[in-house]
Parts: structure tokens; C-alpha cells; sequence
């Protein structure tokens, strides 16, 4: 009975102690208040349990050991900005600049005259139904990853693709089994045709076969790593 009476008086104490309410203040740097106020909130829903103090980017907030506990993940998270990454690419004479999520995939354009060969080869991929669809074009895939931001390094999976049909939506061949990882740096220029024409599927992709009665014209893709932009985490993204 003595037992008993001991366990029941201490789960007694211990869920009075977790549902003990204290104020904490967090500091931030990189988000604006409103930002942190929002997503604070999405926890904390009783306005009078937290306190901006916009001016010294600080807040207060009035919680349980818990709720502590889970804030403070969250303010790791929303005050971390967010990298992304500048790929400036020439493909055949034209220049573009893109900015990506890290790990994002970019279909890069190529032509849209691919090489004959290539465009019999890929039909051979196409369920029957569409097995004499007009080709659209090619493209490359590329995802981009971070992995390392000092110095900066990013990877690059390339997977090739062609695509048939004269409308959206499109149907895209992908030979996923000659996807190929490459390595690029800052301020380095980075030419796809000599890095990864040596391979025999991949020439025909830097070809394009502007007349029937001539043979395919080669052309080059050129990518550079401009650096990385960072941006702050909204609440729509944590």
C-alpha cells in the first residue's frame, strides 16, 4: 500500500513539474520578426504567451519544458537562411542563369533537331502506342547539390532525355542508366560535350541534325557555378 501511495504521489509531482509553465527569450538574426512571430504561433497559438520584441530581435515566450524543448528546434530551423545555388549555362551560342534548391532537378533545353540516330534509339523506349510520335526535342536533367558551401562545391547528376509528341503533355524518354556525376566549382567553367561526349549515348546529345541532307552539327554545353544566394526560410517551407 506504502508502494502504491509513493508512485501515485510521484507521477503526482511529475506531471505538475512538466505542466509548469516558463518564459524563455530566443534571440534571431537572420528572419524577420513577423516570420518568427508566424511560425512561433503555429505552436503557441494564446497570443498573451509570446512577446516580439522586434527592435532587438528577440522574443519571449511563456511555455512548458516541452513546448521549450520543440521551440527551440524550430527557431534552429526558421533562423538558418537557405542556400541556393547560381548555375549560369550556354548551350549552342545561348546564355541562361538559373537559381536552384539544393537538390533540385533543372531540365536544361538542348535542341530541337536531336540527331536521327539518337531519335530511332530512344523509339525503341516508347510504350507502342506512341512509338511513331514526332520527336520535340532534348534536354539534359540536372540536379544540383551542395557539398561543401567553403570552399564551395556543388555535384552534378546529368541524366540525359528525349522527348516526342508535338503537344504538352510531353513524353520523356530518360536514360536514367547513364545518369553521370560531375563535380563543379566557383568561377570554373565546366564543358559537358568534352566532360561527357567521350561517352558513346551521350555524343549524339551535342549533335543536332539541322538538314536531312547533311550530317549532325556539334555544338557545346557550357555550365559555371556562379556561387550561392541565401535566402530566409519562410513557414511555408519548414
Amino acid at each position: 500500500m506504502r508502494v502504491l501511495l509513493f508512485f501515485v504521489f510521484g507521477l503526482h509531482l511529475s506531471l505538475t513539474a512538466s505542466s509548469q509553465v516558463e518564459p524563455r527569450v530566443y534571440s534571431f538574426t537572420n528572419t524577420p520578426p513577423a516570420v518568427v512571430e508566424q511560425t512561433l504561433r503555429r505552436y503557441i497559438p494564446e497570443p498573451h504567451r509570446i512577446k516580439m520584441n522586434a527592435d532587438r530581435k528577440q522574443v519571449m515566450v511563456i511555455a512548458t519544458t516541452a513546448e521549450h524543448n520543440e521551440i527551440t528546434k524550430v527557431m534552429t530551423r526558421v533562423d538558418r537562411p537557405t542556400a541556393q545555388i547560381d548555375l549560369w549555362t550556354r548551350v549552342a551560342g545561348h546564355s541562361e542563369s538559373y537559381r536552384l534548391q539544393d537538390g533540385e532537378i533543372l531540365a536544361l533545353p538542348l535542341t530541337m533537331q536531336p540527331d536521327q540516330t539518337l531519335i530511332q534509339h530512344a523509339r525503341h523506349k516508347l510504350p507502342e502506342p506512341l512509338v511513331d510520335a514526332p520527336p520535340h526535342g532534348s534536354a539534359l536533367e540536372i540536379q544540383a547539390s551542395i557539398l561543401k558551401e567553403s570552399p564551395l562545391a556543388i555535384r552534378l547528376r546529368i541524366t540525359p532525355v528525349l522527348v516526342f509528341g508535338p503537344n504538352p503533355p510531353h513524353t520523356a524518354v530518360r536514360y536514367t542508366e547513364y545518369s553521370t556525376d560531375l563535380l563543379i566549382r566557383e568561377n570554373l567553367y565546366l564543358s559537358l560535350e568534352n566532360q561527357l561526349g567521350v561517352q558513346e549515348l551521350f555524343r549524339p546529345f551535342f549533335r543536332q541534325q539541322i538538314s536531312d541532307a547533311r550530317p549532325p552539327e556539334p555544338f557545346d554545353v557550357l555550365l559555371a557555378l556562379e556561387g550561392l544566394h541565401y535566402s530566409v526560410t519562410t513557414p511555408d517551407t519548414l
